[in-house]
């Protein structure tokens, strides 16, 4: 029984020896810096713009005193949307806030092409008025409202 305990010591001594010794033997160098790279600043994201254009609602004339907020010119109402899409085009390019509306009515599409909208009813017929010299078009000043009518989309 003796001897079990010895060799059962010697077990122990050996195992602790083979965990610490090699702990007590390193050279110390100074305590253990870990090291993070911060990643470099990503480039610029790509940003796709896609622009909402506020829907129009006409108001009828008796309420027209109460409504006027911002105005816009409506210069046309086509069957086709290339067409729309043309006259609008020709607009932006002469650098007017131009907008089209999509129009259902009696089962009908239609889309409408506007100017503004303008806070102020003088600055919208100025620009009516250099429209029609430069590009030949008269249009109409309506009231602009931000909730389409039923069947404007």
């Amino acid at each position: 029984m003796n001897l079990k305990q010895r060799i059962i010591g010697a077990i122990v001594l050996i195992a602790l020896a083979v965990i610490f010794l090699p702990i007590f033997l390193q050279e110390s160098k100074g305590p253990k810096v870990k090291v993070w790279q911060i990643p470099s600043k990503p480039g610029s994201p790509q940003v796709q713009q896609n622009v909402k254009i506020p829907a129009v609602e006409l108001a009828p004339a008796s309420q027209q005193q109460t409504l006027q907020s911002a105005w816009s010119l409506q210069l046309g109402t086509f069957s086709n949307q290339s067409n729309a899409q043309r006259l609008l085009n020709r607009l932006r390019n002469k650098g007017y806030s131009a907008y089209q509306i999509k129009l259902n009515s009696n089962n009908k599409i239609y889309f409408k092409v506007y100017v503004g909208p303008e806070i102020k009813k003088a600055k919208l017929e100025q620009q009516a008025t250099q429209i029609n010299s430069s590009l030949g078009l008269k249009g109409s000043i309506v009231i602009f409202r931000a909730i389409p009518e039923q069947g404007e989309e």
